[in-house]
């Protein structure tokens, strides 16, 4: 089955390229290469289309765990280097580590920095301000695999994508100054 993240997270990162944002961060915290480096290539492509140039290691840096600290750490390197206007989150938790990190600092979501979160959990409605976040299609993924199951899977596909719903909250603006 196809990770669900990829597409979805570009989807979310061409949106905000659209709005002006081109300090962009895109953490992959305790993923495997593979999955990085093939977002990364997506990425570099979505960026090109922009016209905005793209650094990997700005833009989605990597880190081997997802603990705050480390999550801190990279947080205090990417705002040393210009202070991201926008970020993407694939897991609720990152997402939680880094608002800190932005709350010990002062910054405000959206007014300083935008928030989109991909793999957010069932608690996403009680943040504010709401968050725009993408739903993953659970009935849909589950009427699949029990077709597969029954039926068995269909030759030749190897991969599926099954779009995520994006809600749109209030947690994305144009980039501050703009």
């Amino acid at each position: 089955m196809h990770s669900y993240y990829e597409k979805d997270a570009l989807d979310t990162l061409a949106e905000l390229l659209r709005l002006g944002h081109v300090r962009i961060c895109l953490p992959l915290f305790g993923r495997n290469a593979e999955f990085a480096e093939a977002l990364r290539r997506l990425a570099a492509k979505a960026f090109a289309e922009a016209g905005v140039p793209f650094a990997p290691t700005y833009h989605m840096p990597t880190a081997a765990r997802s603990e705050a600290d480390v999550i801190g750490r990279v947080m205090d390197g990417l705002a040393a280097q210009a202070m991201p206007t926008a970020m993407i989150f694939l897991m609720w938790d990152e997402f939680i580590a880094t608002q800190c990190w932005f709350m010990a600092r002062g910054l405000r979501i959206p007014d300083d920095v935008s928030v989109i979160l991909i793999g957010g959990g069932g608690t996403t409605g009680w943040y504010r301000p709401k968050l725009t976040h993408a739903v993953y299609p659970a009935a849909a993924a589950a009427e699949l695999v029990a077709g597969w199951m029954v039926n068995g899977p269909p030759a030749g596909a190897a991969k599926v994508h099954l779009q995520m719903e994006l809600v749109r909250g209030e947690s994305v603006a144009p980039p501050p100054g703009k």
